[in-house]
């Protein structure tokens, strides 16, 4: 009988796996026209797309990824809890959902002070939520973060390199600072990534 038999159920495989970054995209523009959401906002749920595509990931790792954006993404948008409750409320997920790691997108911190005991009580706080998490942490800064001097000082004391790289079952993940020199990436940085 014609389209039965062991090709045919390779030939669908194949085909379900092609369409499904398509479905996938087409899920991110729903959940991102339900909250009303920026594509800025957004962001983290297409680069979760991208990533499932990139990595092959199992059915169950996809679901855990796309889940923890689009909670990211819902969450932004919408009515979410604010300030301390918020943090402990996306790392009760992040631990509930097991991602294999977590990356920042920066603005880890208010910032924007010159008061070392300001936005080390800020750090403190942060860190005591990161320390919280099952699963490793890899801090990205963001404006917030690196906004004067002594915040810059402050991230090299605490993390070491503002820019680095890592690699996950073989795919290579940049770690890039925006804001070295801000709203640009240094000549030492991009010989650092080549």
């Amino acid at each position: 009988m014609p389209g039965s038999g062991p090709q045919s159920a390779s030939r669908a495989r194949v085909l379900v796996r092609r369409a499904t970054p398509f479905a996938a995209l087409a899920a991110v523009f729903a959940v991102q026209a339900l909250a009303s959401a920026d594509p800025v906002v957004a962001f983290p749920l297409y680069l979760a797309v991208v990533l499932l595509v990139s990595l092959q990931q199992d059915r169950a790792e996809s679901v855990t990824v796309a889940g923890v954006a689009a909670i990211a993404v819902l969450c932004w948008a919408g009515p979410c809890l604010s300030g301390r409750a918020h943090v402990s409320r996306a790392v009760a997920r992040l631990n509930l959902l097991q991602p294999e790691f977590v990356v920042s997108v920066g603005d880890l911190i208010e910032g924007y002070t010159v008061k070392p005991e300001v936005f080390t009580a800020q750090w403190e706080e942060f860190d005591g939520y990161v320390k919280k998490l099952q699963m490793p942490f890899f801090y990205v800064p963001g404006n917030h973060d690196l906004a004067n001097k002594d915040l810059v000082a402050a991230w090299g004391g605490r993390y070491g390199r503002k820019y680095y790289h890592f690699l996950y079952k073989d795919v290579l993940f940049l770690a890039v600072n925006s804001q070295d020199p801000e709203s640009a990436v240094s000549a030492e940085q991009a010989a650092y990534f080549k």
